[in-house]
């Protein structure tokens, strides 16, 4: 998403270079996740579906790797709580999304892989990156979301995210040998 981003910008590597230190600042700061929840619940207090939707889309981008880690519950968890979301909807949303992901199968084989991504196991990394990136920007719920699609459809592109990561992974973990 850095690369996506800081092309946009007249010197991209500068601008990737700053926006991975101001991501590396934070990324572990749940005092600052909490204060912008609380910010934002102020902001749509009244208006019950924004934040169902916010929240749906929080647990998606947080399963889209597969896997939530503790410290990725925690921080949903209190973002849920600075917006006095009902405890018992959050826990249906996220138990949705973990049941979905678990019956996500991986990839039997690598030749499986390769066509997933669309490209052949001659392929060098770059081509390989550049068709998993253009997939990932397709089906990544970010970028669905600004698309207005209805939930059903997030989360097959969340699922299909996480197809096209298991394959990228795959793919890279193949190469190496």
């Amino acid at each position: 998403m850095f690369d996506d981003i800081s092309a946009l910008f007249p010197q991209p590597q500068k601008t990737k270079d700053i926006l991975k230190e101001i991501f590396n600042e934070h990324k572990n700061n749940v005092q600052n996740a909490q204060e912008i929840a609380h910010v934002l619940a102020k902001a749509i207090k009244r208006d019950r579906a924004k934040q169902h939707q916010f929240m749906g889309f929080l647990i998606q981008l947080a399963f889209v790797d597969g896997e939530v880690s503790k410290s990725e519950e925690e921080i949903l968890a209190s973002i849920a709580q600075a917006l006095e979301f009902d405890p018992n909807v959050y826990h249906a949303m996220f138990d949705q999304f973990e049941k979905m992901m678990h019956n996500i199968k991986p990839k039997a084989n690598i030749n499986d892989a390769y066509k997933l991504l669309g490209v052949n196991e001659n392929d060098s990394m770059d081509v390989i990156k550049k068709a998993y990136r253009k997939l990932v920007r397709e089906y990544h719920p970010d970028i669905i979301k600004s698309q207005g699609k209805d939930d059903a459809y997030m989360q097959e592109a969340t699922a299909k995210t996480q197809e096209i990561n298991q394959a990228y992974e795959m793919i890279k973990a193949h190469k190496k040998h």
